[in-house]
């Protein structure tokens, strides 16, 4: 599939919708969550999502002035300690969301304009599987802190209503051999994480391993085990 212009505009409204539904049925005051090491506080890591996005495709790309002024000081990960994002002067919920809406209709207007070429396809594809990321960890924040899943997302609700859930028994065998790691080179993806670029292959001894999502307790048990019988 080519990933043209209007495919991308499709992909930057969806994961934008999800964000925004994501912690849409959760008050103001339930937002103000206690410190924890293992989650970011849910305001701050939604304008950190509109931080990212302006700063690759309406800042890097664009060349266009920020629309924040204490943007980077607010939402930058990279320069901001975790723990000082619980305690940073955040714009409001209401603030938050308008800046997530304002910076989605530039990226998209931005898309609709000048069509795309190498660079706006990479940062937006990159903006994009931020966001996606950041959807998973808004959905295992809600977990954390003790509250329901989001059911309104729809199908995948239903489908988890009409199969049982919980450990699913065994592991699948992976048969030692050499392995192709990464993407491929030729032709060279649109787009591809520094951790899945291409490498020589590999070689693997024998392992085994859950073939799916299992519940943590599972998961650290299986740690435990693999712990006492290592050097």
């Amino acid at each position: 599939m080519a990933i043209d212009a209007a495919v991308l505009a499709s992909w930057v409204a969806d994961a934008r919708r999800r964000t925004i539904a994501l912690y849409k049925d959760v008050a103001d005051d339930q937002l103000v969550v206690p410190y924890m090491r293992i989650i970011n506080p849910p305001v701050w890591e939604l304008g950190h999502v509109a931080w990212f996005q302006e700063h690759w495709i309406l800042r890097h790309v664009l060349g266009r002035p920020p629309l924040h002024e204490r943007a980077d000081a607010l939402w930058d990960s990279a320069i901001i300690p975790h723990a000082e994002r619980w305690t940073a002067a955040l714009p409001s919920r209401a603030a938050t969301l308008e800046y997530l809406g304002l910076v989605g209709e530039r990226v998209l207007d931005a898309l609709a304009a000048r069509g795309v070429d190498a660079k706006l396809r990479y940062f937006t594809l990159l903006s994009i599987f931020h966001e996606d990321m950041h959807g998973e960890a808004f959905v295992y924040t809600r977990q954390t802190l003790g509250w329901p899943a989001p059911w309104w997302l729809g199908p995948m609700g239903e489908a988890a209503e009409r199969h049982a859930v919980g450990p699913w028994p065994g592991d699948v065998a992976i048969e030692s051999g050499v392995y192709r790691i990464g993407a491929e080179c030729d032709p060279a993806p649109d787009f591809v994480f520094d951790n899945e670029s291409a490498r020589p292959s590999d070689r693997r001894a024998a392992r085994s391993g859950a073939d799916r999502a299992v519940p943590g307790a599972r998961c650290a048990r299986r740690s435990a085990r693999v712990a006492r019988v290592l050097p």
